[in-house]
């Protein structure tokens, strides 16, 4: 019951699961897509991670665990109007070497968590203190995951062209499939038109990221030597 279904439906903007103040209430998992500074992003709500005598619920946990397992970035939720109890603790222990952000929600109320305790798990740059219900504190959860996933896109080695948007990887890939095709109609002696539309749709396709599209300059030069027919 520490609000991570309230948190999806926030940044979803939109009541997409149900929310109860009785624990346990999540016991499959419910996926979503959200872009974040221009990072797409899959959202996966699971089960909370408790000790629980129901197997149903035990089913949701063991659950819980195999995404977090398979997930990129974790973003644990700690409900900071309670101590921290055992069930909590077993989660920040769990983040150690893992890619994560902590969450303390219900920030609009008084906090009963020790941030103290929970530097010792998570560096303070990924703690951050939010509200479902206000909305308090959500533009730095998004900054905090941007600042995350870009650093690692960052540290990729030199030379590599990293792309954090799903637009540009779009428009990457159509350019290539059109410069292939321009090839492949070079190499087969097809007219110059259909070469021109090859050429024109690769580099517009490139033009959308870049902001530029320079199509008349480019095809105009190489064109030049050529008589094209209507």
């Amino acid at each position: 019951n520490g609000g991570k279904s309230s948190l999806l439906n926030r940044l979803v903007m939109k009541e997409r699961a149900i929310v109860s103040p009785v624990p346990g209430t999540t016991r499959d998992f419910i996926e979503e897509s959200i872009d974040v500074k221009g990072i797409p992003l899959r959202l996966v709500d699971t089960a909370g991670i408790r000790v629980t005598g129901d197997e149903i619920e035990r089913t949701g946990v063991a659950l819980a665990k195999k995404k977090a397992g398979e997930a990129e970035l974790i973003i644990a939720v700690i409900d900071g109007s309670a101590a921290l109890d055992e069930d909590d603790y077993e989660v920040l222990r769990s983040l150690q070497d893992k890619q994560s952000i902590l969450v303390v929600i219900k920030a609009d109320i008084e906090l009963k968590v020790n941030e103290s305790d929970l530097m010792e798990y998570s560096p303070p740059e990924r703690i951050v203190r939010t509200s479902a219900k206000t909305g308090t504190g959500i533009e730095e959860l998004k900054n905090a995951v941007s600042s995350l996933l870009r650093g690692n896109a960052g540290r990729a080695e030199a030379g590599e062209v990293v792309l954090t948007e799903l637009r540009h990887k779009l428009a990457i890939e159509k350019a290539a499939e059109s410069f292939s095709s321009f090839l492949r109609s070079l190499d087969a002696g097809e007219s110059p038109e259909f070469l021109a539309l090859d050429l024109r749709v690769a580099l517009d396709s490139l033009g959308e990221i870049t902001g530029e599209v320079t199509t008349e300059d480019v095809l105009g030069r190489i064109f030049s030597k050529f008589c094209v027919g209507k």
